[in-house]
């Protein structure tokens, strides 16, 4: 419990104690009593604070039971050498009882408060005998009451800081999407816009009406990311086609002087979920193409085989430096978002040179599930030799 809650909790057992000490005082105890007194009230005081920080949040087990026994000595022997003054602890007894919340805790509590009306009674008078046994059912009820304010208090102050976790969480994740998004979307619609403005350059003194064909397509293009980028920014961006991706990295790729092979069947309309991720995949790979080579060749493969879909990119000019490179922040959005369907993502230069991207998911989106069936190395060798 925090310390204000503690504090409040405490406040009762602070009273009974004080009231006790004031009754032993008034008797004139011997001081050996007095000392007796003290150290009987701190193991109370353990005994009350286990119950009262662990018994409201748990099942009862052995060690609260062996807890609460304990404080039953602790409330019914001292009688026989304090007295009166000591009765009050009962009603620490019984506020226990009711924390613990074991099964049948409202019998036992009532048996602790006729125990009291029995213990008075032989000593006093019997209206006295039935106002002490009223005290211990308010001090009781006021104590399990404060107890159980203190815990909500602790629960509810647990419960806002594991929502701003989650929120902080879910913000990150936010931005991870935004980030990987703007990526995934303008890497190759940037390219393609600088590609087209680095020919037009070499175009101008030579073929002027071919420079200001490739302008005018360099700025729809353009215009076509910027659309884009509102679009992410809104948070509603149109997903993107792999059949319509297709065509548009086919003529990035033969404008850049990559001769452009695509052997894609679909049998039928894919997840729309497995649609944008394939067509993000052949967005991302053609932009590497441009970037990290001088490719004078690139085969697209893409087969559907055992419930699993597979596309393949291969190509040919790689850069050395490129080729020593790890894999940059486009493959670990590409295994991202395929790991997302239960699929994957890799890349790496074959022994012969050539940069070969494969991407597999399952047909039906499993976000979270098993990994699809992976192809086996015969497999992915027949659809790498098919690229070549």
């Amino acid at each position: 419990m925090r310390p204000l809650t503690r504090i409040v909790a405490f406040a009762p057992f602070a009273w009974i104690v004080w009231q006790s000490l004031l009754g032993l005082l008034y008797a004139h105890t011997r001081p050996a009593l007095l000392v007796a007194f003290f150290v009987l009230v701190a193991l109370m005081l353990a005994a009350q604070a286990v119950v009262m920080t662990t018994g409201t949040r748990q099942v009862p087990d052995g060690r609260l039971l062996a807890v609460l026994g304990v404080q039953a000595a602790l409330a019914y022997l001292p009688l026989h050498w304090f007295g009166e003054p000591w009765t009050g602890m009962t009603g620490l007894l019984a506020a226990s009882v009711l924390l613990v919340d074991m099964r049948g805790a409202w019998l036992v509590w009532s048996l602790v408060v006729l125990s009291v009306l029995g213990v008075s009674w032989p000593r006093e008078p019997f209206l006295p005998a039935v106002s002490d046994a009223v005290d211990t059912v308010l001090t009781s009820w006021m104590i399990w009451g404060f107890s159980r304010l203190s815990s909500l208090v602790t629960q509810v102050r647990e419960a806002r800081e594991d929502r701003e976790e989650l929120v902080r969480a879910a913000v990150a994740r936010e931005r991870l999407r935004f980030s990987r998004d703007v990526h995934d979307v303008f890497g190759c619609s940037l390219s393609s816009i600088i590609l087209k403005g680095e020919l037009a350059h070499r175009l101008v003194p030579a073929e002027a009406a071919r420079a200001r064909e490739e302008i005018e397509a360099m700025v729809a293009a353009s215009r076509q990311a910027l659309t884009d980028l509102r679009r992410v920014a809104r948070g509603y961006r149109s997903p993107l086609s792999f059949a319509a991706e297709q065509e548009s990295v086919r003529s990035v790729l033969t404008m850049a002087g990559a001769d452009v092979t695509m052997d894609i069947t679909t049998p039928h309309e894919l997840d729309p979920a497995l649609d944008e991720a394939l067509a993000i995949v052949l967005r991302e790979g053609a932009a590497n193409v441009i970037r990290h080579s001088e490719a004078r060749s690139c085969h697209v493969t893409f087969t559907v085989s055992g419930g699993c879909a597979r596309l393949v990119m291969v190509n040919d000019g790689v850069v050395p430096a490129a080729a020593g490179r790890r894999g940059g922040q486009g493959l670990a959005n590409l295994g991202a978002r395929l790991a997302e369907l239960g699929g994957r993502a890799e890349a790496g230069v074959r022994e012969d040179g050539r940069f070969v991207l494969l991407a597999e998911a399952p047909l039906t989106s499993r976000a979270g599930g098993r990994r699809p069936p992976t192809a086996t190395r015969a497999e992915e060798a027949r659809l790498v030799d098919a690229a070549r």
